[in-house]
């Protein structure tokens, strides 16, 4: 692969991204108003309460040099996360100490529901008074990451929360009007991140597994934890297993296991269990472990790594002087060619669908591109559609790019984007 072909698959692509921008997702000004007044209603009484179990009476949460007062003067949290000068109320260090007292966690809430409100409930009610068709209109970038990930802006789009109840009523909101007869349908590369990597590396085992059709996580938690792979699980071992499937990528440690899980107030495992979890993790996919200590390799001696279409990510951090800089370029080297390959496979597809769907609605089948969302693909179509449109895309995507193992795409539909359910 050469960049003059992945610079042709990047300007391939611009048609749909046009489309996209073009067409706009359809959103419910109504339905965010009410959820932004119910925010503000929470957040209120958030502030009340941390006064009342601080003994401090009101205080304003969103103002960091308040809380900070709040807990390392009042309450005397300092001596948990010592700093050379001042103390820290940032995402992180809240963390830290969410555990210590009860205000801390309704810190952390109060701020997430701020992010919210103000993002996305408050944010999008200001776009949609600015358009005249009830759509949010948001720019694609081609060109904002290293790896060549799609990044979205005014509004970002991409970062729609959904793992939280909260984020999932954030993408409540956009919906279609009764009786439109329109439907989202998207369509989801399964673990393409993971299959990129198992087909660049080559590892046996990983190779095997998604050519069995296995479940992976399944797989990976039997050897983490010593167990058949019928004793596994779901929360108890097929979970962390999956945070670190999903964290090797990107050059996970084990403390940095351990913070994820205590972020999700899972306490059941020690940093010593974290960094034993990475190694059998080693063990059981030993080409995979290969594969990215020859990328790590070659990025100190070249200061580039390069992903599967031939793009190339600069790492200069591998020369600094400085250990921990090092380190995180190294990081960097070992992840770009799994999320740029990754994100190859998707711009494939989507270069190679746009005959396809601009042939759709030519003939009068709504088939209309709205968003892509790192690995998935969002279309609006009406249900009756579904069955023309859907096999033409899932053959396309599925086989835009043929890999060692076979890729597979999950599929949803519904009238609100946050309430889709699987195609059967």
């Amino acid at each position: 692969m050469s960049l003059r072909e992945v610079y042709n698959r990047d300007i391939g692509i611009l048609g749909m991204i046009i489309d996209m921008q073009q067409r706009g997702m359809p959103a419910d000004a109504e339905y965010f108003r009410a959820l932004s007044v119910e925010f503000q209603s929470e957040m209120d009484n958030i502030a009340e309460l941390v006064g009342t179990v601080a003994g401090v009476g009101y205080i304003n949460l969103a103002s960091p040099t308040q809380v900070a007062d709040l807990l390392y003067g009042k309450l005397k949290l300092n001596k948990l996360i010592p700093r050379f000068t001042g103390f820290s109320t940032d995402e992180d260090a809240l963390n830290k100490i969410k555990h210590a007292h009860v205000a801390v966690p309704l810190v952390i809430r109060y701020r997430e529901l701020g992010k919210l409100k103000g993002t996305y409930a408050d944010g999008l009610i200001e776009k949609l008074g600015g358009t005249t068709d009830g759509r949010i209109h948001t720019s694609i970038r081609t060109t904002r990451t290293a790896t060549g990930r799609l990044s979205s802006a005014n509004p970002n789009l991409q970062n729609a929360p959904i793992r939280s109840e909260d984020g999932r009523r954030i993408r409540m909101g956009f919906r279609f009007p009764e009786g439109s007869g329109r439907i989202f349908i998207s369509g989801d590369y399964e673990q393409i991140e993971l299959k990129t990597l198992a087909h660049v590396s080559r590892d046996a085992a990983m190779m095997e597994i998604y050519g069995r059709g296995e479940d992976i996580h399944a797989a990976t938690a039997a050897e983490m934890f010593q167990i058949p792979i019928d004793k596994v699980d779901n929360m108890k071992h097929r979970y962390p297993a999956k945070r670190v499937n999903f964290g090797i990528p990107y050059g996970i440690t084990g403390k940095g296991l351990y913070d994820q899980f205590i972020n999700e107030s899972i306490t059941a495992f020690s940093v010593a269990d974290c960094d034993q979890f990475i190694q059998a993790w080693f063990k059981k996919y030993p080409g995979a472990k290969k594969w990215i200590d020859a990328t790590r390799r070659f990025a100190r001696q070249n200061g580039y790594v390069e992903d599967l279409f031939g793009r190339r990510t600069l790492v200069p951090e591998v020369y600094s002087s400085q250990p921990r800089i090092v380190e995180e370029g190294l990081r960097q080297a070992q992840n770009a060619p799994i999320q740029g390959a990754a994100a190859g496979v998707i711009k494939e597809a989507m270069r190679q669908l746009i005959p396809v769907y601009r042939k759709f609605i030519a003939d009068g089948v709504p088939c209309y591109p709205l968003l892509q969302i790192h690995d998935d693909l969002l279309f609006e179509t009406a249900e009756w559609a579904i069955p023309i449109i859907l096999p033409r895309i899932k053959e396309i995507m599925e086989h835009a790019v043929e890999l060692s193992i076979p890729i597979s795409v999950d599929f949803k539909w519904g009238a609100i984007w946050g309430e889709m359910r699987k195609v059967k």
